[in-house]
């Protein structure tokens, strides 16, 4: 199980409990009371009497089990999670009470933070149900470990911890409560990012800087130099070769810093949830998207490139122009991103982003197509961005076709999902090939592996100076 350490953990906070309602009889409360009532068939007095003194014991056992200011609670929480990844709060009881404290422990949080509490079907998304029992000793401190499990995307909130503390008879439990207001935001791919930023990192320091600066067909004025073979003669300065009496060119580079843009479709076919190692969370194929956009932004900022962000459906809901900061945050705003059950207008979106972006840019636009009536406007579309921009489209296949297509076969309702299913894998490898011929860079990826192909991809055509 992988552990996911957060770019900076929260520090430990010391919490105080307070009683969150009257004390509750325990089982063993409950069974006194049901023998007292058994008294009743010998004498209704003796039952009375049974009964007030099972009660009287009650109140007396609630008032010395109290003690709620004698116990502190320090909680040290993780401040950000990648999607899908382990982490444990970090939680600490002190008791300054002189006896032994039985406890049971309960975290008001939402399920989509902790494994395995609430049933698929469950109708409360709150995982209060969950309770953990210990038992602290006196004047001592327990350390705690709660395993937590970032599952969707955004910002979570750890309210409290809620206790019930066994009074010394065990006839009553005092309810208790500890305010945490942890908040835990969860982002896509930021562990992901970070082992891409620093493998990019790596190959600088291996000698990927002169991807920075080729000499050639730049846009960026270098030095004069004297003509030599093979030199473009559109390049000739005529002003320095009048005054030098010998032919003089302008020599180029790439330029440093270039445009990157990721562009996300956001729409009903980017919200479809895809089974994986966790059945009752499935994730969106935008999950795959924006971890793979989040560290190419980051990977693209190492290299020095400017980052662009266009997220769309039917219209375009983000786009934030190449530039120096973009990068900035990136992980927080998408995290808060989330799809909409609409179909997505391509040419809508590409027309504008070709509108605001004029300088040439790797446009990076990941989704996925079906056959070609389905996807035409989306190649028609991306291919004409090809006459300014450097196009590459990220399809992120869906691995259910795959296991459907090659299924065994022992029902005609089998047979008929596999045909259909090598239908849609045919139509899909048509649709593909028909945007490369067109002159758009495809990457034909599944969701686990989306983020180490892009970054492949994107430092391939570094090295190839197509940028």
């Amino acid at each position: 199980m992988r552990h996911d350490s957060v770019n900076q953990a929260l520090p430990a906070t010391p919490r105080a409990l307070t009683p969150s309602t009257w004390p509750q009889p325990t089982g063993r409360c409950f069974a006194l009371l049901g023998i007292a009532a058994l008294l009743l068939a010998l004498d209704a007095w003796v039952a009375l009497g049974a009964a007030a003194m099972v009660l009287l014991a009650f109140a007396l056992d609630a008032r010395a089990g109290a003690g709620l200011d004698q116990v502190e609670i320090n909680v040290q929480a993780p401040e950000r999670l990648s999607l899908g990844a382990d982490a444990t709060l970090q939680l600490e009881l002190h008791s300054r009470v002189d006896r032994d404290l039985s406890l049971e422990l309960a975290l008001d949080a939402r399920a989509e933070l902790l494994p395995g509490l609430v049933p698929e079907d469950a109708a409360d998304d709150r995982a209060g149900a969950e309770t953990w029992r210990v038992r602290l000793r006196a004047g001592s401190s327990l350390p705690m470990d709660i395993p937590l499990r970032a599952r969707t995307r955004g910002r979570f909130r750890i309210e409290a911890l809620d206790l019930r503390i066994t009074a010394p008879a065990g006839l009553a439990a005092v309810p208790a409560r500890a305010a945490l207001g942890v908040e835990i935001e969860v982002v896509p791919g930021w562990h992901e990012a970070r082992e891409q930023r620093l493998r990019a990192a790596f190959a600088r320091q291996r000698g990927g800087q002169h991807l920075q600066r080729r000499r050639g067909a730049g846009t960026v004025f270098e030095s004069l130099a004297e003509y030599t073979q093979g030199d473009d003669p559109r390049h000739l300065d005529w002003k320095a070769t009048a005054r030098r009496r010998t032919p003089v060119v302008r020599r180029y580079e790439t330029e440093r810093r270039q445009n990157v843009v990721v562009v996300c479709d956001t729409g009903r076919w980017m919200a479809e949830r895809i089974e994986g190692g966790d059945a009752v969370f499935p994730r969106e194929r935008l999950d795959a998207a924006l971890g793979a956009a989040c560290a190419l932004g980051q990977v693209a900022h190492e290299w020095g490139d400017h980052l662009g962000l266009m997220l769309f459906d039917e219209r375009v809901q983000v786009l934030e122009l190449p530039g120096p900061r973009v990068w900035r945050g990136l992980p927080s705003r998408l995290a808060e991103v989330r799809s909409h059950s609409v179909e997505s207008d391509y040419a809508r979106a590409l027309v504008e982003l070709t509108r605001r972006v004029r300088r040439r840019s790797l446009i990076v636009l990941i989704s996925d197509v079906l056959g070609p009536e389905v996807s035409g406007p989306l190649s028609a579309s991306f291919a004409a961005l090809g006459k300014r921009h450097l196009p590459l489209f990220v399809a992120l296949s869906d691995p259910r076709l795959d296991a459907a297509a090659r299924a065994e076969v022992k029902t005609p309702r089998e047979l008929h999902r596999r045909a259909a299913a090598l239908e849609l894998l045919h139509d899909r490898a048509k649709t593909l090939e028909s945007m490369r011929r067109s002159g758009i860079d495809v990457l034909d990826v599944g969701q686990a592996s989306a983020t180490t192909a892009l970054i492949d991809r994107y430092l391939e055509l570094k090295r190839g100076g197509r940028l």
